[in-house]
């Protein structure tokens, strides 16, 4: 199924689902960020309110997988990103597979055949016709959460999960998000939302969706120190394409939510428990209080009995005054 399809096919069971009538957070992993793009640009009806987007092809990739063109075997690789993109930009070939529509050969980024087919260069409105409407839904989203792999080897570069590339007609010369084209020139509103504060970066330290539990739920919370504040009214949406990282990213979400849900409990114990302690405090100094007016009373001669004081009495081990 091509991009734009699964994005239609996603935005169908979000229109299907009523409780994300109201908005939601599109949290995306490896390719599942082009789907949370897609969405974004393409509907955003019901709106998406932030994205999480962790190691993923949202700009595109330049090679293939395992095979770096500026590693050491670039050579090779980039003789077979060259063989690829000869092919890639066709009526025929983009109506074919999810991973063809997000290939962007730097090489031919200038070319007929890549304006006129690329789905990914539409979205990028670097293609023929420019789209106001994905520009307008994309500063729509209040944040954009961005999480690179240091040692990515599935994405190339990978500093394209940081929204850069490779410069056009280079596959060596990597170009962070504010020197690429489309930032540059603002073709689909980043340098617009950067500009106003909404892009956040972070990064792991591994390779390709390799990431712990906690650094999910920290990413969740917050981006570069900034408390990113998902809309805790707005549900989640998980966007992967391998089930078991569903599962374990759905297993974060969960988790997340009870561990906000022990914090509250928590909150509410203190509270409890020093109500308790205040009315022991309270009563001890009542105790107190009573103590110092017996001794008073006693020293004055008051209420005496047989040859000297009565002693006062006092609980819990506080010892009498003589």
């Amino acid at each position: 199924m091509t991009m734009n399809k699964n994005v239609d096919a996603f935005a169908a069971a979000v229109r299907n689902d009523t409780g994300l009538a109201g908005g939601f957070n599109c949290v995306g992993f490896s390719q599942g960020n082009s789907v949370c793009r897609g969405y974004v640009q393409r509907y955003n009806d019901p709106p998406v309110k932030n994205v999480l987007s962790v190691h993923g092809t949202v700009v595109g990739v330049a090679a293939f997988p395992h095979c770096d063109p500026t590693g050491l075997m670039g050579p090779v690789c980039r003789l077979v990103a060259s063989l690829a993109g000869d092919a890639a930009y066709t009526s025929l070939t983009q109506g074919l597979l999810f991973q063809i529509d997000y290939y962007r050969d730097p090489l031919r980024v200038t070319s007929d055949a890549y304006k006129a087919h690329s789905e990914l260069a539409a979205w990028n409105n670097e293609g023929n016709v420019v789209n106001e409407t994905y520009k307008r839904n994309f500063v729509s989203v209040d944040k954009w959460v961005m999480v690179k792999a240091e040692k990515d080897t599935m994405i190339h570069p990978n500093e394209g999960e940081h929204w850069g590339a490779f410069a056009d007609g280079s596959l060596k010369k990597v170009l962070p998000m504010r020197e690429t084209p489309w930032y540059v020139e603002d073709l689909f509103g980043l340098k617009t939302v950067d500009e106003r504060g909404g892009i956040f970066f972070n990064a792991t330290a591994g390779d390709h969706m390799q990431f712990t539990k906690e650094e999910l739920v920290a990413w969740l919370e917050h981006a570069n120190g900034t408390l990113v504040a998902f809309d805790a009214a707005a549900r989640v949406v998980v966007v992967v394409v391998v089930e078991a990282r569903a599962a374990a990213a759905r297993r974060g979400v969960d988790d997340l939510e009870e561990r906000r849900a022990g914090q509250r409990a928590r909150a509410t114990d203190e509270v409890e428990e020093v109500v308790a302690v205040r009315a022991v405090e309270r009563e001890r100094e009542a105790r107190v209080e009573r103590v110092h007016r017996e001794f008073l009373r006693v020293a004055r001669g008051d209420g005496r009995r047989g040859a000297g004081p009565e002693r006062p009495v006092v609980a819990d081990g506080e010892r009498g005054l003589d």
